[in-house]
Order: structure tokens, then C-alpha cells, then sequence
């Protein structure tokens, strides 16, 4: 049976250091005679008083100290307290003519190893006194030693791969982190319970088997391998055990390793050898054993039905005769490489022609199989079907062909950046729609360079939006400037389209656009649209002031109602102007800002209290801290929404609410009145719509849905817990919200 034994530090018969102290010069003399005489293992120091003894301790190690106690300047026990502050552990013997039992007791009380007295014969004396210093020190040096090889055992066993457990008194006592981790269970639910709460029942019987072996101490069997429980998992475990004595007591040494996968490997191939036979019959591609005069000698299923040929029709056949006659060359080239032996193996694609006619691309994989002298016995050849794929190339090169043709006539190139380095790829077109020559531009520096001031850092945020994650494709329009030295319009559109294991973006593609004659018609749109606006609006404020002098004039009843239709009919027409700006701001709202929303609502919801007073509506706002993506526009949106609920929704309460989710601020607004019907729900935000009794325009709610979109959020309408209508706005929250 094995037993863990401790090497300890020193042999036992290493030299013993020890110091000994008496204020009496003559017993330190006989003392040392007596004590080294017949004993060569101890070497002695003397001191003639406690401080000289403590100043040669603090010096040089010893492994005991033997001590008078009645001495000058500092006496037996002083220097037993001042050693223990250093030492606690070395033996510390008090040898002593005062035989009073208080000085025996405040000795040991202090950390004395042992009392001696001094009487009776001096041989007989320090006989005695010798065998205590051995005995001690000797004691001193097995506990370290033992401390030592369980530190050395426990370190070994704490940084071993393998699971190292103590099975003992029919319960664990000892397991290390890779048995815990095997097992799955923390130390303590596995110490204490039995090795029958891990082994599967399925191999109960086995561990108690071998369990009798190790117990008689029968010569030790090779790797048990069995199923252990670990948790809801069975795993599988190669398992070595040893009987040895742990503290006085039989035990048994487990080591075990984890073997699931070599058990699943082993239990694999076999599987494989079972399949292997009935794999050639049920194999996707076709698969043909050709001897050395190159005729057929087996084919599978799906290499018959390839050819359009039934079972055993393409024996004894030579293969060239399924060649397609364009390709027989590559194949006679391919077989003959093999042949001679100047390729292993060969992969080659060609056409074959099938029982009808009908003409297959196939990629071929030959390899020849020898005997166990190197000499070649037949050849095997997989064929693989890939007409799709040799067609979906074609179609691929004919829309290659298509998109060049196209980006050519659209005025388009193609881009390309590595990140972190800013090394930029891109159609020599991106070059030349600047005039510049390819070789200018070599990283994304070298492009933004040319970005006028202006654009410069809009450019930059929204190119770090899309790496950060804030948006999900890289747009951007802006001004660069040409060789010529003028600026030109150019939109960029792309997106991350490599990332490395750790998710991070390594790749951006896109495309570069030249708008420069998009931006100059809307130039002209925009010009045109203000000139109407002002125009128009103009005229309509002219009719307004006419039909305002007209109604300071005495008016028969139906004249008075044909101004007061007139009026009305200019007043729409003056929304309709307001409401056709509001859309091409919307076109145009491109820059995003931190927007204090909680601050922007207090502010419309002044402005809107006193009409909601006069129709007996409270307009309840729960606050909240929040920042937006946004701009200008918002106020328009929630102004259009607070207007809208006063003065349609026949209710006597308007609530406001904000909450923070997943990057997004939900803005709440929902009243207690009539609400809004389902079919009206669902068209509630097309163009054109108008509600009941409604005598707008059919643009307000779809100018709400246009802002939110602008600023990258959506709006959607539901029914209220109040009763009435609700309506949610979504906007990303902004990074400065907690600022």
C-alpha cells in the first residue's frame, strides 16, 4: 500500500544549532562539554546574559535556545517574550536552578517548550537536557518538513490538469480544481459525499469489483473507464486508483481524466467503419473505381444517375467516353500526371455528356490507390455536379458586366477602407471624378483632406456613428474639392463588411456618388420654392387685407357669408404654403443635436395652456431629465401633437410621460377623449389623411411622422389606458443624456 511520506527539511543527523545562556561562566563551560560530548550534531553558542543572547539570535539562525532564568540586565523570561515576537516556533528550553512552580508556569504560559531544573547528578542533568534539545528540534524540523511536502503535495495537485481526489472512510476528503471542474460541483458539495454519488449506475458494479483488488493489494489493473454524473451531464472519465495511508488512515488515490470526447471519437469510428460500406451507395456525388486499362470497375448510385445510366450499365467502360470532346484534353492530362506519379491527387472541372445528350459541368477529385509495396492498384474519382454554380458564375459576370456598365453611365465608383490602419482601396473612377491621379490618394486621410471645412467633421461623425454602432450604414453627402480647384458634391454610402473575432470592425465598402447636378437642381427647387412661398404668400396676405376691408363695410347676410367662405378658403391656403415649407425642412433636416426634450416640452406646453384651459383641458406632464438626437423640428412635432389633442380629442385630460429604453427615448402623449378608430389607426400617418370632422389639410400627421423619421425615430398611434388616443414618439437617446 502506498503512504505519503514528508521529506523533511534536514536529515536527522544534520548539526543542531543551539545558543546557550547562564550569567555563570563556569556552567556554560561545563554545560557546552557536557552537552556536545558523544552528541556531534550539536554546535553550541554561548551568552553570558539575556541581552548578548538576544543581539547573537537576532545574528545567526538557531534552532533552540536554552536559557538560565534569574540573570543580570535581562532575565529567562524577557528573553523567552522577545525571542517569541521573532519566532514563535523555535524550542525554547528554560534550564534553571529557581525551582519555584511560578516560574515554571509563566514559562510555559509564554511559549517555553519545556522547564528543566537544574539538580541533582550534572551527567544524569544534562542527559536529559540533551535529549530534550534533540527531541525538540528534531519535532521542530518534522513539522516543517511535513508542512513543506504538504505544501509541495498540495501545490503540485492544485496546478495538475488532471482531476486528483482522497477517497476515505467511504467519503471524499480531498479533491482538487480540476476534479471540481470535472465534476462540475464546488468543493464543498463534493467533500463529504461518496464516490457512488458521481460513478453512473451503469458501472456501479465494475468500482466494486475493482474496489476488492485494491483493498488485497493485487497488483494495480490498467485505466478503469467509466461514466461519472456531473450535475444533469454524464461525462465519461479514465480513472487510475491507488490504496495509500492518509493520516494514519487507508485511503485510496484517485486520479482521473476526462475522456467524453475520445469516448465519442472512439464510438464515432466505429459508426463510420459500420457506415463506410453503405456510404459509397448513399454519397451525394458520384463516385467511380477505374482500373489501370481505364475501364469502369463500380459505380455508385448517384455517379449512375449522374450519366442518366442504371446500375451496372457503365461498367467495363472507358471514362473518356462521358467526356465532353472540348475538355478531353485537361482530363487525359490530369489521368496521365497521376499515372506517372508526378501528383498525389488531382481537381480539375469539366463537361460530360450524358446518356440524352444533355451537357453537365462536374468537378473531378482523383486520386490512385497502391498496395502495400507503392504499386499502383486502380483509381478512384469523385464528380461533383456544379452546372448551378457554373451557371450562377455566368449570371454573376453578365450582372458584373451590368453594374460596370451601369456605374459607369451613373456616375459611380467603388470604395474600400481597412481600419484601424485608414488604408482606402477604391475605382480608379473616385480619382479621376476629381481629376486627381490614382497614386494621390492612399488612406482615408488623403481623401478627407479634400472635404471642405465645412463638411469636414460631419463626414467624421457620421463615419464613427456606423463604426460605434450608432447608425446602421455609413451615409454622408459633401463638398470636395477638385484638381480644378472647384468644389464638387459627392455622396458617400457603405457599411461595415468585415469584423475580426472579436466583433470589431476591420472593413468598410461602399460607393461614392457624384450629386454635384442633384444639389444643383435642388438649389433650384429650393430657390423656385421660395420664391413661391413668398410670392404666394404675399398674395394671399393682399387678399386677406381686402376681404378684411370689405367686412368694415356694411354687407347684406349672404354677401357677408361669401367673405367670410372666401377668408376661410385664403386662410388654408396659407396653412398649405406653411405646411409645403415644413416638408422640404423635413427633406433637409440633416443635423443632429443633444435636445433637452423634457426642457422643449415645458416650453410648448406653456404656449398651449391657456386654449387647453378655455375648453376645460389639463395637460399633465411627468418630467423626466432626457436628451435626444434631434433639432428644430421637434418642436413642430410635439406642437402638431399637443394642438392635435386639444383640439380634437373631447377629453379633459392630456398626460406627457418619458421613459428610456434600449437606446431609445419613448415619449408618451394619450388623453381621455373620444380616442381614434381602428381603420383610422392604421392610415392615421399616410399622406392626405383626414379624421372625422376634420377640416385640415391631411399633412399634420404626416408631418409628425416625417420629423421623427428625419432624426432617425418613427411615431405610432394606439389607444390610451385613459380612454382616448395615444400616441408614442421614438427617438434615440443621446450620448450627453447623463451629462
Amino acid at each position: 500500500m502506498t503512504s505519503f511520506s514528508f521529506s523533511g527539511m534536514h536529515d536527522a543527523d544534520d548539526a543542531i544549532k543551539i545558543l546557550l545562556v547562564d550569567d555563570d561562566e563556569d556552567l556554560l563551560t561545563i554545560a557546552k562539554h557536557l552537552l556536545e560530548k558523544d552528541e556531534p550534531c550539536l554546535s553550541i553558542d554561548v551568552a553570558k546574559d539575556g541581552e548578548a543572547a538576544y543581539a547573537l539570535f537576532m545574528k545567526h539562525g538557531y534552532e533552540a535556545v536554552v536559557s538560565d532564568y534569574q540573570m543580570p540586565k535581562m532575565d529567562g523570561l524577557e528573553l523567552l517574550r522577545r525571542i517569541r515576537e521573532n519566532d514563535a516556533e523555535m524550542p525554547f528550553i528554560l534550564f534553571t536552578g529557581k525551582g519555584r512552580e511560578e516560574v515554571a508556569i509563566e514559562a510555559l504560559n509564554h511559549g517555553a517548550n519545556r522547564y528543566i531544573q537544574k539538580k541533582g547528578d550534572p551527567s544524569t542533568q544534562y542527559a536529559l537536557l540533551k535529549d530534550a534539545i534533540v527531541k525538540e528540534v528534531r519535532s521542530k524540523r518534522a513539522h516543517e518538513a511535513l508542512r513543506e511536502s504538504e505544501h509541495k503535495f498540495r501545490t503540485f495537485t492544485e496546478l495538475a490538469p488532471v482531476a486528483i481526489m482522497i477517497h476515505m472512510d467511504e467519503r471524499w476528503v480531498y479533491v482538487n480544481p480540476a476534479a471540481k471542474r470535472l465534476i462540475g460541483r464546488p468543493e464543498n458539495d463534493i467533500v463529504g459525499s461518496s464516490i457512488w454519488d458521481i460513478v453512473h449506475p451503469d458501472h456501479r458494479r465494475l468500482i466494486e469489483r475493482r474496489r476488492d483488488d485494491w483493498l488485497c493489494g493485487k497488483p494495480e489493473k490498467d485505466e478503469v473507464e467509466l461514466k461519472i454524473i456531473c450535475g444533469q451531464e454524464i461525462k465519461w472519465a479514465g480513472m487510475k486508483v491507488r490504496p495509500i495511508t492518509y493520516g494514519d488512515k487507508k485511503a485510496f488515490l484517485v486520479v482521473a481524466i476526462e475522456i467524453t470526447e475520445r469516448k465519442r471519437a472512439e464510438k464515432a469510428l466505429k459508426e463510420s467503419e459500420n457506415r463506410f460500406q453503405r456510404l459509397i451507395d448513399q454519397a451525394p456525388m458520384g463516385i467511380v473505381r477505374v482500373d489501370l486499362n481505364e475501364n469502369i470497375v463500380e459505380a455508385n448510385r448517384a455517379m449512375n444517375d449522374l450519366l442518366g445510366y442504371g446500375p451496372g450499365e457503365i461498367q467495363k467502360k472507358n471514362p473518356r467516353r462521358f467526356v465532353h470532346p472540348a475538355d478531353m484534353e485537361i482530363h487525359r492530362k490530369n489521368v496521365r500526371f497521376l499515372l506517372e506519379g508526378k501528383e498525389d491527387n488531382v481537381t480539375y472541372e469539366l463537361r460530360i455528356v450524358t446518356r440524352n445528350g444533355d451537357i453537365k459541368w462536374v468537378r473531378v477529385v482523383s486520386n490512385i490507390v497502391d498496395d502495400d509495396e507503392g504499386r499502383p492498384l486502380f483509381r478512384v474519382s469523385m464528380l461533383e455536379d456544379i452546372t448551378a454554380q457554373k451557371e450562377a458564375e455566368e449570371r454573376l459576370h453578365t450582372s458584373q458586366v451590368r453594374l460596370n456598365t451601369a456605374m459607369e453611365k451613373g456616375n459611380i465608383a467603388w470604395w474600400e477602407m481597412e481600419l484601424p490602419s485608414g488604408r482606402v482601396k477604391f475605382d480608379d473612377k473616385k480619382a479621376r471624378m476629381l481629376g486627381h491621379a490614382p497614386e494621390r490618394f492612399k488612406t482615408y486621410t488623403d481623401f478627407m483632406e479634400l472635404v471642405h471645412p465645412e463638411d469636414h467633421e460631419r463626414v467624421m461623425e457620421d463615419m464613427r456613428s456606423h463604426l460605434e454602432g450608432r447608425s446602421a450604414t455609413y451615409d454622408s453627402e459633401y463638398r470636395i474639392l477638385t484638381a480644378r480647384g472647384d468644389w464638387t458634391w459627392f455622396e458617400d454610402r457603405g457599411g461595415i463588411t468585415r469584423r475580426d473575432e472579436g466583433g470589431r470592425p476591420t472593413l468598410v465598402t461602399g460607393i461614392v456618388i457624384d450629386i454635384s447636378e442633384r444639389k444643383e437642381a435642388e438649389e433650384e427647387v429650393d430657390f423656385l420654392l421660395t420664391l413661391l412661398r413668398h410670392d404666394l404668400k404675399n398674395k394671399t396676405h393682399i387678399i386677406q387685407s381686402y376681404l378684411d376691408l370689405i367686412n368694415l363695410t356694411s354687407l347684406d347676410d349672404d354677401t357677408a357669408q361669401y367673405i367670410e367662405r372666401a377668408a376661410s378658403v385664403n386662410k388654408v391656403g396659407q396653412q398649405l404654403l406653411e405646411k409645403v415649407g415644413k416638408l422640404r425642412e423635413i427633406e433637409q433636416a440633416t443635423e443632429r443635436r443633444p435636445v433637452n426634450i423634457d426642457r422643449l416640452l415645458t416650453t410648448i406646453i406653456k404656449r398651449y395652456e391657456a386654449p387647453a384651459n378655455e375648453r376645460g383641458i389639463e395637460i399633465e406632464h411627468r418630467g423626466k431629465p432626457s436628451r435626444v438626437e434631434g433639432g428644430e423640428l421637434l418642436e413642430e412635432l410635439f406642437s402638431n401633437l399637443i394642438e392635435n389633442a386639444i383640439i380634437h380629442s373631447k377629453g379633459s385630460l392630456i398626460r406627457i410621460s418619458i421613459e428610456e429604453q434600449n437606446g431609445e427615448t419613448r415619449v408618451s402623449m394619450e388623453d381621455d377623449g373620444r380616442g381614434i378608430g381602428e381603420k383610422d389607426l392604421v392610415n392615421l400617418f399616410n399622406k392626405g389623411f383626414k379624421g372625422r370632422d376634420s377640416k385640415g389639410l391631411g399633412i399634420g400627421t404626416y408631418l409628425i411622422k416625417k420629423i421623427a423619421e428625419a432624426y432617425g425615430g418613427r411615431v405610432r398611434a394606439l389607444k390610451s389606458d385613459l380612454g382616448g388616443a395615444r400616441f408614442d414618439v421614438y427617438l434615440r437617446s443621446s450620448a450627453s443624456a447623463a451629462q
